[in-house]
C-alpha cells in the first residue's frame, strides 16, 4: 500500500474537502469484513456512530504513528460541537464526531505528513 504524504497546513486553511486514498499493492479480498463501502441513500443523523481511520498517533501523550492503520467508533454530533471546541475552522462541508466524555477520538496527525480524516485538534473532552 501507499500513502501519498499531503504538504502540512496551517491551523486556518479550508480542510473541507480533504481525503484520503489508499493504492493496494495488489486487489483486497472481499470479506464480511472488509468491502466496497455503499454510497449513502440518507443523511446520516446526530447521535448516530461513524467509523473513522487513519494512522496518526494513538497516545495523547506521545507522538507515535502507528504501523498498522488503525479504525475507532464515533458519534456524530453538532457543528455547533466542533466550532465550540476546537479553534480551528469548522466548515459546512465537515463532519463533527467524538465521544463527549473523551475516551477515544481521531488519529491524531502530529507532524506535517472524513468523511474520515483528522488532520488538526488537541486530545481533549468535547
Amino acid at each position: 500500500m501507499s500513502l501519498l504524504r499531503m504538504p502540512f497546513l496551517s491551523p486556518d486553511a479550508d480542510n473541507s474537502h480533504d481525503l484520503m486514498l489508499c493504492q493496494l499493492r495488489e486487489p483486497a479480498n472481499t470479506t464480511e469484513a472488509v468491502r466496497v463501502t455503499e454510497e449513502p441513500t440518507e443523511e446520516a443523523k446526530l447521535g448516530s456512530c461513524c467509523l473513522a481511520s487513519g494512522w496518526g498517533s494513538t497516545r495523547p501523550d506521545k507522538s507515535l504513528s502507528a504501523k498498522m492503520l488503525q479504525c475507532v467508533d464515533l458519534t456524530l454530533m453538532s457543528s455547533d460541537v466542533c466550532t465550540d471546541t476546537y479553534s480551528q475552522r469548522v466548515t459546512e462541508f465537515m463532519l463533527c464526531a467524538g465521544h463527549q466524555e473523551g475516551s477515544r477520538d481521531t488519529c491524531m496527525v502530529s507532524s506535517p505528513q472524513g468523511r474520515g480524516q483528522r488532520a488538526w485538534g488537541e486530545p481533549r473532552s468535547l
